[in-house]
């Protein structure tokens, strides 16, 4: 349970380190929060100041998901109860970061890592960057708030349907599920959701905003 303990507070700790904020004040000099919709220390606002560096930022924020939860699945496994508050532990240290007095990112870069982290104990983290990207740029859910939270309940059905996941991971998923509703619910975006296709005009649209 020592063990246990110490890893989950590892995976806290490591996602509360939020390197989209501090490598562009480094390097650019530039809070990204400041003149934003949604003052985010996080990995879009990052890459909205410079692509080069927000991707860097974004890979680091997915990759101090993944690394504590890999390691923890390869010590010790995914049939244990631990394995949620494990899966959990990045993602509500981005969220709620203590650097920034609780005023973390939205935790979706992380989220994604910390799934991903399962592989190839389970293949969650697989299928959960798959839909991203289907509902991404197939068939496109906006505004963004809505799409992550689109993407996480058609998630989660999908893996409770056809049992892909056991109890404790299916808990960590709906737990990551509530965080990112949690976060999106505080940006205020007077949109209504739509949904279309790639092909139709609204993409356009659409990918001039990703470009």
């Amino acid at each position: 349970m020592i063990v246990e303990l110490l890893m989950v507070i590892i995976g806290v700790l490591s996602g509360a380190v939020m390197y989209s904020y501090y490598i562009p004040k480094w390097i650019l000099k530039k809070d990204i929060r400041k003149n934003t919709t949604d003052e985010n220390p996080g990995g879009y606002n990052a890459y909205s100041a410079h692509k080069g560096i927000g991707l860097v930022c974004i890979l680091l924020d997915m990759l101090k998901g993944f690394i504590p939860v890999y390691l923890f699945v390869k010590i010790k496994g995914i049939e244990t109860p631990w394995i949620t508050f494990m899966v959990l532990a990045p993602v509500l240290g981005h969220a709620f970061t203590p650097f920034l007095k609780g005023k973390g990112g939205k935790a979706l870069s992380t989220a994604a890592g910390s799934m991903l982290g399962l592989t190839p104990a389970s293949s969650l983290g697989i299928l959960l960057v798959t839909m991203a990207i289907f509902f991404s740029f197939v068939l496109i859910i906006d505004p963004f708030a809505s799409r992550v939270v689109g993407v996480m309940l058609v998630f989660n059905i999908v893996t409770m349907l056809f049992r892909l996941a056991n109890l404790w991971l299916t808990i960590a998923s709906w737990g990551i599920t509530g965080i990112l509703w949690y976060k999106q619910l505080q940006v205020r975006d007077p949109r209504r959701a739509v949904v279309y296709w790639w092909f139709s005009k609204n993409a356009n649209n659409h990918y001039r905003e990703l470009s």
